[in-house]
């Protein structure tokens, strides 16, 4: 039966379980890195428009 499945291989579960944790928080990092080289290079493009603008004037 399934129950006894479950008995005999807690670990094995538990494994999985941790393995999926781990593989969302990486995901998760990768993704705040993303938005934090996004916003940096945003800010970076708006600066430099703006000398751009300054100087034409």
């Amino acid at each position: 039966s399934i129950t006894e499945e479950h008995q005999k291989t807690p670990s094995f579960h538990l494994e999985r379980e941790s393995e999926r944790e781990r593989e969302r928080e990486e995901s998760l990092a990768f993704t705040r890195r993303l938005l934090i080289n996004t916003q940096s290079k945003n800010s970076l493009r708006s600066q430099v428009s703006q000398r751009l603008t300054s100087e034409s004037v």
